[in-house]
């Protein structure tokens, strides 16, 4: 009892002091509950702000073999921004998510086993998430990656008209030559001004569990004819 007798004299003589004794007053006896709620304020608001801002994906791909070098890479802003301009998607709202970090050499060439073996990590990690719609590269690599069955037949996401189309630009897979598995997009301007060099052959594909396959189809066309 005398405690709570001197608790409540000092909590009425804190009435009359100045502002400083009473914050400090207050601080004293309640740091902790003062630093949670501070925390868990900061959190909230956090959260709020990335949900707020938060951008709808349209399309997630990879874009392998740039060779840039970081401070010398041409971004892929001005990129992702024409095809939602073309799309005629709200960049504020909607986004293209491009991985154009990954390297991968086809072929058993000395000094890229690790490098490959990283990519294909990534990119596996990426797919069991859901998290790639596409992948662009050169047609030596497609090739490997579909190997592992990695893609979709293209007959079972164009319609056959749809697919006439790009009849001299498909890439067929290497274990079935009848599979259509990739296009060529080899001539698109667009596309060549995000690598450093000009492969003789560069393909989109589509993995097997993309989510967003409707939009691929339309970035497929887009890169045809840009």
């Amino acid at each position: 009892m005398a405690k709570m007798d001197e608790f409540r004299a000092e909590r009425e003589a804190m009435k009359n002091a100045p502002l400083k004794d009473r914050i400090a007053y207050f601080w004293e006896y309640n740091k902790l509950e003062t630093c949670i709620a501070i925390f868990a304020l900061i959190s909230i608001v956090s959260i709020a702000s990335t949900i707020m801002n938060r951008k709808e994906e349209v399309l997630s791909g990879v874009v392998l073999n740039r060779f840039w070098l970081e401070q010398e890479g041409l971004g892929c802003e001005e990129f992702i921004s024409d095809y939602l301009a073309y799309r005629e998607y709200d960049a504020a709202e909607y986004d293209v998510t491009l991985n154009t970090a990954l390297t991968y050499i086809a072929g058993d060439i000395e000094g890229t086993l690790e490098e490959n073996v990283n990519s294909s990590q990534i990119i596996a990690a990426n797919l069991t998430a859901g998290a790639l719609d596409f992948m662009v590269a050169d047609d030596d690599a497609i090739l490997e990656f579909d190997g592992s069955e990695y893609f979709h037949d293209l007959r079972n996401i164009f319609t056959e008209d749809e697919l006439k189309v790009y009849e001299e630009l498909l890439i067929y897979s290497g274990r079935d030559e009848s599979i259509p598995v990739a296009i060529d997009v080899t001539d698109s301007e667009c596309l060549s001004e995000i690598y450093a060099v000009k492969h003789e052959v560069l393909g989109i594909a589509l993995f097997g569990n993309a989510p967003n396959v409707d939009e691929f189809k339309c970035f497929v066309e887009y890169l045809v004819e840009n």
